[in-house]
């Protein structure tokens, strides 16, 4: 029978704190303390807790930060990532359209490469860019290549 007594004492919840409607008020509490500065023990004694549900509050604050700058960030990484592949197959029109012409052609495809550089930045892959105008490798017509073949050529780098 000593078990019983034992629960009452601690008063545990059988309730996740994330849905525990209670604690879920009491951490927007201290985010807006945490905001303006408060350390734990100013937490304690402005909401009537001890030391250690403040300190375990304010963890659980700095969880749910972090996983709401999260997934923040990603969403923001995958609008720039949908951007700049608009762009990028944009690019690739304009190119089949002036595949007659000469100059605007290469700055076509070096359009294309800075954009791919973009893309890998926010992918975090590595890419080297391929300089088709001086020192790097020389592509001498862009026009004689296919567009799966100039793709290659601009992906070719890629790891």
């Amino acid at each position: 029978m000593a078990a019983p007594k034992e629960a009452a004492k601690h008063k545990h919840k059988s309730v996740p704190w994330r849905q525990d409607p209670d604690i879920l008020k009491r951490l927007e509490a201290v985010g807006n303390l945490m905001i303006n500065g408060a350390k734990n023990p100013q937490i304690a004694d402005a909401l009537g807790t001890d030391l250690r549900t403040a300190g375990r509050d304010v963890a659980r604050v700095r969880e749910l930060w972090r996983k709401a700058s999260e997934h923040a960030i990603e969403d923001k990484r995958a609008a720039s990532l949908a951007t700049y592949n608009e762009i990028k197959t944009r690019l690739w029109e304009e190119f089949r359209r002036l595949k007659g012409a000469d100059k605007p052609v290469v700055k076509v495809l070096e359009s294309i490469a800075s954009v791919e550089g973009e893309i890998t930045k926010i992918e975090g892959t590595r890419i080297q860019t391929i300089d088709i105008t001086s020192k790097g490798e020389q592509i001498a017509d862009p026009r004689r290549y296919s567009d799966a073949e100039l793709a290659a050529l601009l992906s070719k780098t890629q790891g």
